[in-house]
């Protein structure tokens, strides 16, 4: 059957399993260093975003989630569902399907194919009632079934945990555990045209502690991640081999605000990373393993009901190991907001100039630049539009290919109920690139159907 599980797919949930069993240790463990935690909250607060009032002016951060996984939550709290009760957590189940139209399936310039391709995704959602702490889980799978090109059908699976503990009424630790079964967009510079999409398992975590001294506020963080990407067939028979890209790496990250006054803080960071290949030469006869570090200032702003984010600009520098390969480095940016000119509105312009892994021939790493804008609207209390509009330029260091992305998306989610929804997006990317037969176009249209508790 088309998209059917597969014994690794088998194998990796079983794997998932014993990683969930570790964040329930975790909650164990955090109970009982937290007695305190018991008190509950309110139960009309929505719980998925706790006291907030309006779920589309206090968002964290829409770029977050620009694919529009969390969009059934974002509608006025009187069309949530009430999840269930069970002990300190409300659990919030759901499923989503959808049917999507794309009219290049291969992200191809010639000769492209469509199809149509039916998702099926059951989530849970856990979500801690403790008073001021909090400790929640999160399982997803997203089976998609591609129509005629069935062997481009396959399951994503994702386990998260996430918690925040204050140590004192100045001091607090946050942390969260990823492990995810994803595959590989077809656009992707690194898809080599297999037979099927390029299967990538990934576990990861971070833990950060911060604390409040007066003006100041200083936080540290760690991050780190090990990715696994499976071989594929060709379509001539034989197999790509994907093992040069096997990798782990780590990031620490240093912080440092002071507030200037209320809702603006001069903002200082510094963050050190290590990437190691598990091949230490690829079959291409390089050295991919690299270490590097992005010094950044500039300013913080939170004022709640207007503008929260970060404008930082500085400098970045990545070394590789092998010395046939140009050390990519200069300005670093990162500018990300939400803008909230009214209640019912929020803008989150964004731009960044950032580092991203390639196994391309000749080239050492990707100097990736791209700005937009994101626009989301609640037209009704049970009826959210966003549109989002970016351009990416991706310079790939040292082979001279240059690539011009273009991608536009218009997406609305209609709540007829707290216990279902419907939704619709439609969507246009493009792309040019120096290299022939790299650039393509695509259109995507797609309809959704949700059921929850």
């Amino acid at each position: 059957m088309p998209g059917s599980f597969k014994g690794n797919d088998v194998s990796f949930l079983v794997s998932l399993r014993h990683i969930r069993a570790v964040c329930l240790t975790g909650s164990c463990l955090a109970t009982l260093l937290a007695p305190h935690l018991a008190t509950a909250q309110s139960a009309t607060n929505d719980l998925r975003r706790g006291a907030e009032s309006s779920s589309v002016v206090t968002e964290q951060g829409a770029l977050t989630d620009d694919g529009g996984v969390g969009d059934p939550q974002r509608v006025n709290a009187a069309y949530q569902p009430k999840g269930i009760a069970v002990g300190n957590y409300i659990l919030f189940p759901l499923v989503d399907l959808s049917e999507t139209y794309n009219s290049n399936i291969y992200a191809t310039q010639q000769k492209a194919k469509s199809d149509f391709i039916t998702r099926i995704a059951p989530e849970i959602w856990a979500r801690s009632q403790f008073a001021d702490d909090q400790l929640n889980f999160l399982g997803r799978l997203e089976q998609s079934y591609y129509k005629t090109f069935n062997h481009d059908s396959h399951l994503d699976a994702t386990l998260h945990s996430d918690g925040l503990y204050h140590i004192s009424r100045d001091t607090q630790f946050s942390g969260s555990v990823d492990a995810t079964q994803a595959y590989e967009d077809r656009g992707s510079p690194d898809d080599q045209g297999g037979l099927e999409p390029v299967r990538t398992r990934n576990i990861g975590g971070q833990a950060a502690l911060q604390q409040q001294l007066g003006r100041f506020t200083v936080s540290g963080s760690l991050a780190g991640g090990v990715h696994d990407f499976h071989d594929v067939p060709r379509t001539d028979g034989g197999v790509i081999d994907e093992d040069d890209r096997d990798r782990s790496d780590f990031t620490v990250t240093g912080r440092t605000a002071y507030e200037l006054y209320p809702g603006y803080a001069a903002v200082g960071q510094a963050s050190f990373n290590k990437v190691m290949y598990d091949q230490k030469v690829d079959d291409d006869g390089f050295k991919r393993s690299s270490q590097g570090y992005r010094l950044e200032t500039g300013v913080g702003v939170d004022l709640t009901q207007l503008i929260r984010g970060d404008f930082l600009i500085g400098y970045l520098h990545q070394n590789i190991d092998d010395p046939r390969f140009k050390d990519p480095s200069g300005l670093a940016v990162k500018v990300a907001f939400n803008w909230t000119p009214d209640r019912m509105t929020v803008v989150v312009p964004s731009l960044e100039r950032s580092l991203q892994e390639t196994t391309l021939s000749r080239s050492s790493q990707i100097v990736h630049s791209g700005g937009g804008v994101l626009v989301r609207r609640e037209l009704q209390r049970n009826v959210v539009v966003t549109f989002s509009s970016y351009i990416y330029n991706d310079d790939f260091e040292g082979s001279g290919r240059q690539d011009w992305t273009y991608d536009n998306r218009l997406r609305a989610i209609w709540s007829l109920a707290p216990e279902y929804y419907i939704g619709a997006e439609i969507g246009y990317r493009r792309r040019y690139s120096s290299v022939e037969n790299a650039a393509f176009s695509q259109q995507v249209g797609l309809l959704r159907f949700g059921l929850r508790v």
